[in-house]
């Protein structure tokens, strides 16, 4: 018999609303492993959270809803179960049994995890790829008034973590997927002192300029374009390391 899903629990989307969701360019195949068995098809602008890129493929993951029952029954998926999304829209139907290894279950939700093929990524749908062009258009004016279109779009959120070491400053940052981290950390912070953008943390690789790169929290390094006014770049690392430490 297929199981149908109920709405999760709306706090979940709440927790994690700043995640960046990118967009599928389908119908594209969510695989167990990269060229492995098919679990189900993704149709076109369905979003997915995404891990790295690695040899081609990146490891994403999607939330459908669970039952009550469901969850206490600790549910697998199996062939032919449909998959329904936090609005009650069905996203796909299960072309075979997903491992358990596969998912995270918890109240309401389940979250499935598995690999797409880069091809099947908008690349435009890829924050690091936004934040970079949007640089390379305005590199001589990186001033707030740029960024605030993305800003709104790609629903970055305000941090108040830095005003503890570092009060002159506005940082608005955007969770890692939790494909990498299921405790949220920043995937990419923009750090703004007197309405100019001067740094950005960042959890991935990116392509901006020759500046200087230093780590400050877990796997999260800062990006340079100028220190606050009056430190020096490691001044500045110390500041933002602090803030973190501070945190605990």
């Amino acid at each position: 018999m297929t199981k149908n899903y109920l709405i999760p629990l709306i706090s979940l989307v709440i927790a994690f609303s700043s995640v960046k969701a990118e967009i599928i360019d389908g119908p594209a195949n969510f695989r167990l492993r990269p060229n492995g068995p098919i679990l189900f098809s993704l149709k076109d602008g369905q979003e997915v959270e995404c891990g790295f890129l690695k040899n081609g493929w990146y490891q994403v993951s999607i939330d459908i809803g669970v039952t009550e029952q469901q969850f206490k029954d600790r549910y697998d998926v199996k062939k032919g179960d449909k998959l329904i999304d936090f609005h009650g829209k069905l996203i796909s139907v299960a072309l075979s049994n997903i491992p358990s290894e596969s998912t995270r279950l918890s109240s309401g939700d389940m979250e499935i995890f598995g690999y797409v093929s880069k091809s099947n990524i908008k690349p435009n749908s890829i924050p690091e790829n936004t934040l970079e062009s949007l640089i390379r258009v305005n590199n001589s004016h990186l001033q707030y008034d740029a960024f605030k279109g993305l800003l709104s779009k790609e629903k970055y959120e305000k941090e108040n973590l830095i005003k503890k070491t570092l009060p002159g400053l506005a940082v608005y940052y955007i969770y890692e997927s939790t494909v990498i981290d299921p405790s949220p950390i920043s995937r990419i912070a923009l750090y703004f002192e007197n309405g100019e953008l001067i740094a950005i943390e960042h959890s991935r690789p990116l392509n901006i300029g020759h500046f200087g790169d230093y780590k400050v929290f877990e796997e999260n390094r800062l990006l340079i374009i100028r220190p606050p006014k009056g430190l020096s770049d490691k001044q500045f690392v110390e500041k933002v390391s602090e803030a973190y430490a501070g945190s605990d």
